[in-house]
């Protein structure tokens, strides 16, 4: 689904954006180790959400599976930075999840004067909520294994609302903002040099990653 940057919120530890062909409101939150995800969708229609498990770099193997009607977890070993990166997830749904399909992909290919239809599934799954308004999910990770994640969420967001998880990071990126304010003697500093400035430093704090559990 596409988006429009006049629909865009970005600021240190929030970042919304309304989608242009199904109007979903999709916010997003994070602590050190977890994730924070709100989703709020149009009235009277049905919520899903897709979990494509192949997404951004070269996938090797995963695995994935529902625990109730609520949590969802797993992990997927990858080919990117690493030559064999391991990332493990625990995922606990607002609402519950009505339905779970893994989804398919047709091709062709002639075999003489034949055609042969090939039906292949994906590594993406569909979740089906049901007609709600407004879906939170908290996904904790980790490096070494789902019970890892588990604790990582439970330990960082898993009681807090999505407001406090965006209060509480808003607050620690000011303090590592305070640490190397705006240099003086250069007056009158115009937005742009501000803006410049503030996000090299923000750079420079997203790596190295936290990889430990909490």
């Amino acid at each position: 689904q596409g988006f429009s940057h006049q629909n865009e919120l970005a600021i240190p530890g929030y970042y919304s954006v309304v989608l242009n062909e199904s109007q979903i409101k999709v916010e997003l939150t994070a602590t050190q180790r977890t994730g924070v995800h709100r989703y709020t969708f149009p009235k009277g229609k049905d919520a899903q959400l897709f979990v494509n498990m192949a997404y951004r770099d070269d996938l090797k193997y995963y695995d994935l599976q529902t625990i109730g009607d609520t949590v969802l977890c797993g992990y997927r070993v990858s080919k990117g930075w690493a030559d064999e990166q391991h990332t493990y997830f625990y995922a606990v749904f607002s609402q519950p999840i009505k339905g779970l399909d893994q989804l398919s992909e047709m091709t062709s290919e002639m075999i003489g004067n034949d055609r042969k239809d090939i039906i292949e599934m994906i590594q993406t799954f569909r979740l089906d909520f049901g007609n709600i308004e407004q879906l939170e999910i908290r996904v904790g990770i980790s490096g070494t294994d789902v019970e890892g994640a588990k604790r990582n969420l439970y330990a960082e967001s898993r009681h807090l609302s999505f407001e406090a998880v965006a209060l509480k990071t808003k607050l620690l990126w000011s303090e590592k903002m305070e640490k190397a304010p705006f240099p003086e003697g250069i007056n009158n500093p115009s937005n742009e040099m501000l803006t410049n400035y503030y996000t090299a430093l923000y750079h420079c704090y997203t790596v190295p990653n936290v990889w430990n559990v909490s």
